[in-house]
Parts: structure tokens; C-alpha cells; sequence
């Protein structure tokens, strides 16, 4: 469990922020967030400008140690929060194939589709183009 601070606040992100001005990490007003505090407490030493302190439940204010996983950079914190897991290559290449293939997929339906829709409309339409025949043949004999 998390010690109680007398002098504490919480930040507009959503940390517990606790007055430590003696703390080499502290802000300018003095104040160290508390999940840095109880990970510093449990190793028995201070947390690196690197590392990262991730909240597994995604509460701020839940800084029990239960709660607090220790990363070693960013880049490890950014894997959790990401939404999907990075394509390798192969991935990639595979969905560029698939694509491809849907492409030329709707490519060939529309192409059928096109091709209906006009026998269609030359069916409908037969006697207008029958007759649009006849009168321009009737011109080139004049």
C-alpha cells in the first residue's frame, strides 16, 4: 500500500503528486508523482530519468505496488498502450497480396456488373437504338 503524505495534490493527468522537494527527480514546485515514490521504496533506490512506471489497471491514482510495473524506456511503454502489435515483414508483404487480390476481385465484379448493366439497357432500349439506326442510314442514302 502507498504511504499517506501530508502534503500531496493531484495533478490535472490524473497522478497523485506528493511534496518532496528534496527528491532529485522533483518539479520545479517540489512535487514527485507518489507511483515513483512507492516503486523508489520497494527497490531501494531511485527510478532512472528512463524508466517508465506503468499503471496496469490504467488508474493514475491506483499506486499500489500491485498496480505499478517497472519499464526499462518509452518504447516498452508505447508497445503496452499501442492498439494493434507492429505487421513484421512478412505480415506486411502478405497484406500487400491480399490486397492486390481484393482489388483486382472488385475490379472483375464491377466489370461484370457494367457489362449487365448495359445488355441491360440496350435491351430495354432496342427499338430507340433500332430506330436511331434506320434514320441515320436514311440520311446517308440522301
Amino acid at each position: 500500500m502507498p504511504r499517506e503524505y501530508k502534503h500531496f495534490t493531484i495533478h490535472q493527468s490524473k497522478y497523485k503528486l506528493i511534496y518532496k522537494p528534496e527528491h532529485p527527480f522533483s518539479d520545479s514546485k517540489g512535487y514527485v508523482r507518489e507511483h515513483r515514490l512507492v516503486m523508489e521504496e520497494h527497490l531501494d533506490r531511485y527510478i532512472t530519468k528512463d524508466e517508465v512506471i506503468h499503471h496496469i489497471d490504467g488508474n493514475g491514482l491506483n499506486n499500489s505496488l500491485e498496480n505499478l510495473q517497472l519499464l526499462n524506456n518509452s518504447s516498452e511503454h508505447a508497445l503496452i498502450h499501442s492498439p494493434k502489435p507492429r505487421k513484421s515483414q512478412e505480415e506486411k508483404e502478405l497484406s500487400k497480396i491480399i490486397s492486390k487480390q481484393k482489388k483486382e476481385l472488385w475490379k472483375k465484379k464491377n466489370k461484370e456488373r457494367l457489362r449487365e448493366y448495359h445488355e441491360n439497357w440496350r435491351n430495354k432500349n432496342k427499338d430507340k437504338i433500332h430506330n436511331y439506326y434506320e434514320s441515320s442510314k436514311a440520311k446517308d442514302k440522301i
